[in-house]
């Protein structure tokens, strides 16, 4: 019975009312670009591994909503790779009707990903930060990977000034 509602589960976010419309148009965009070959796009991908420090879940994922505004911004597709202190998907999958943020196939992060240390933009204040890391974002390089390492408050500041 759960397999069946998983599969014919409608888009999660089609029929959300509280996400905003920039974000559902990125979900849609997402969904599209994943169909394609990975070739034909470019990747942020959120990055957490042994050698790393990434803090908790808090931390990992308290940015999620920041970084969706960055490869929005930046026409990326946003996918997470963590392996610490296992595989991410050992203990979550994309769900039905969500958006795919696992990494494809074809794409090695550590060999094809250009990782970017975001803590040299952490020397600015939070907007100057947000621009530092769209102007990475902007680059060329087809994969980009990011450790995110800013506190839940930073990320929160950052989106009430947005939403002001």
């Amino acid at each position: 019975v759960m397999e069946h509602r998983r599969d014919t589960a409608p888009n999660l976010y089609s029929v959300s009312r509280t996400l905003p419309h920039w974000l559902v148009e990125y979900f849609v965009w997402h969904n599209v670009q994943r169909t394609k070959p990975s070739s034909e796009n470019k990747f942020l991908i959120l990055s957490c591994h042994t050698h790393q420090t990434c803090g908790g879940l808090a931390r990992r994922l308290g940015g999620l909503p920041y970084f969706l505004y960055l490869a929005e911004a930046t026409d990326r597709v946003l996918l997470i790779h963590w392996t610490k202190p296992v595989q991410l998907t050992e203990f979550l999958i994309p769900p039905k009707g969500g958006i795919n943020w696992t990494i494809p196939k074809d794409i090695d992060p550590e060999k094809d990903g250009t990782n970017v240390d975001t803590e040299t933009c952490e020397e600015y204040s939070l907007s100057k930060y947000s621009q530092c890391l769209k102007n990475i974002l902007e680059r060329k390089e087809k994969v980009i990977t990011v450790t995110p390492s800013l506190s839940l408050k930073s990320y929160v500041k950052y989106f009430q000034k947005k939403m002001d």
